[in-house]
């Protein structure tokens, strides 16, 4: 805190101060910085900027500058001059201790930089278009305050304070704290919280609309019931979609301590590099909504086509939903939530999927190179590879689907064997299906169970030895499938191997 050299005896004559180095013109027009014109009450200073707890609110409302009042005196600010509007209702610096307002008491666009509110009761309070960087609220009634139209709380601390049902709504909050602070049912629309820290506090039943929370970190926070808007609940098409190309974003935020998101909805938020650290969560938990696919859940950067990554450009959405979907399933895990997981997973390898098609579709190396690059073939085999995982065990989560296309190798198999033809060693006797035999309901019964015997045995890699090929093609076929069989008795054990262990 400073007091101007130059301002008459009939003034405050507060100013700020920068806290090292000395202050510029372009320091004091960041900092909206201007002499205090309001008559001095206390020790020199006005009833504003004086530390003492003998002001009362209605001596501070009456003493709140107007336009008017700057025009009348005629006195420049420190660092230069500005528009009137900038120096209405100057606060900076202001201290006020256990000072109740009346309810809806209004601060729209005053300047209240660095001012310090302790056990302040201002319920229902406005401030619109009011620039609060690095404000302090300290076991503060904020109930049913409304921050709007562009409010500047950069920095701004809020601790043990009250903000039940509170709106931020076009609010800067970045690298703002809240700790041990009551935020339930308050509601952030189109608000950014860059940067900001929520340590010990009670959201519960927040609402974060179109709110970007990147490198946020919840320390010991109760997020019960909150909601991450836009939280669609259909498909969104492409053009018809009019969500911001961001929107809500939980990016590079970190959940920590005990932070308790049981019953939130983190539907409509970008989760890409957000990390959750002993955090606790429910059934009711939600992190995406219902799509056409029948696994669970699909994640924003999955349902909506026109969301992109914030933190990096550079990575495609299925990208971002892959990792996200691969922190989501070890989130589960730490929770016990088996089913969850085994979606999560799943999901996370058909992003994975989807991301080799984006990069298999892309044909700028036609147009550069005359042979396909490594990295293009390197996408086709893992897309390959993965098709295959899909389509056989669902990525090592369905052991009925693995059972069921076992068991449709087996009857392939061994139609055609009964079709091809094997041999009995004792008796020597050779099965082999015929036009002739089409008459005769018991040889074809005869000879197809005999076909599926040897193809059970084959595929089990039994190898009684009473059964044997009998024709090249049988020959051929048997090689087949008992690798076949190998690699599917493997694939069983791992399937059952992951069950087990979740």
């Amino acid at each position: 805190m400073g007091v101007c050299e130059d301002a008459p005896d009939k003034y405050c004559g507060h100013v700020l101060e920068p806290e090292d180095g000395p202050a510029d013109g372009n320091w004091h027009k960041k900092m909206r910085n201007a002499v205090c014109l309001r008559a001095p009450k206390y020790d020199g200073l006005c009833v504003w900027h004086a530390d003492t707890d003998e002001k009362d609110a209605e001596e501070l409302v009456i003493s709140m500058l107007t336009p008017a009042d700057f025009e009348e005196t005629g006195l420049e600010p420190a660092g230069g001059s500005w528009e009137p509007h900038h120096l209405r209702n100057h606060l900076s610096g202001a201290i006020l201790r256990g000072v109740e307002f009346p309810a809806e008491q209004s601060f729209e666009m005053c300047v209240l930089i660095r001012a310090r509110f302790e056990a302040t009761d201002l319920f229902g309070a406005t401030f619109s278009e009011t620039y609060l960087r690095s404000v302090t609220f300290s076991e503060t009634n904020l109930r049913s305050a409304t921050f709007s139209r562009k409010t500047n709380l950069r920095w701004a601390t809020f601790s043990q304070t009250d903000l039940l049902g509170a709106t931020f709504s076009q609010t800067d909050l970045l690298g703002a704290t809240f700790s041990q602070t009551d935020l339930f049912a308050a509601t952030f629309s189109e608000a950014s919280l860059f940067g900001a820290t929520f340590s010990e506090t009670n959201p519960q039943e927040v609402t974060f609309s179109e709110t970007n929370l990147r490198r946020a970190t919840f320390s010991k926070t109760n997020l019960q019931e909150a909601t991450f808007f836009p939280a669609c609940t259909t498909l969104i098409d492409v053009e018809d979609s009019q969500d911001d190309w961001f929107g809500a974003s939980l990016e590079d935020a970190q959940f920590e301590d005990g932070t308790d998101l049981r019953g939130a909805d983190l539907s409509g938020a970008r989760l890409y590099q957000t990390a959750f650290r002993d955090v606790r969560i429910n059934d009711e938990t939600r992190f995406g909504i219902e799509d056409e696919n029948p696994y669970g859940t699909a994640c924003r950067y999955e349902y909506d086509p026109n969301t992109g990554v914030s933190i990096n450009e550079d990575t495609s959405r299925f990208e971002a939903a892959a990792w996200t979907y691969r922190r989501l399933e070890s989130l589960f895990e730490e929770n016990a939530m088996s089913e969850r997981a085994r979606i999560a997973h799943i999901r996370k390898e058909e992003a994975q999927r989807a991301h080799h098609v984006e990069q298999l579709e892309d044909d700028e190396w036609v147009k550069e190179n005359e042979v396909p690059p490594d990295s293009w073939l390197k996408s086709l085999g893992e897309y390959a590879v993965s098709t295959v995982n899909w389509h056989l065990h669902r990525h090592g989560e369905s052991l009925r689907r693995l059972l069921g296309m076992s068991g449709l190798l087996i009857l392939l198999c061994g139609i055609i064997y009964s079709g091809a033809g094997i041999a009995r060693s004792s008796p020597e006797t050779t099965y082999r299906l015929s036009v002739a035999d089409l008459t005769n309901p018991g040889a074809v019964l005869v000879d197809l169970l005999n076909g599926l015997y040897f193809s059970v045995i084959t595929f089990s890699t039994i190898g009684y030895g009473n059964f044997y090929p009998a024709s090249p093609l049988s020959r051929f076929l048997v090689g087949i499938e008992s690798l076949a069989g190998g690699l599917f008795i493997a694939l069983f054990v791992f399937v059952i191997g992951r069950r087990v262990a979740r």
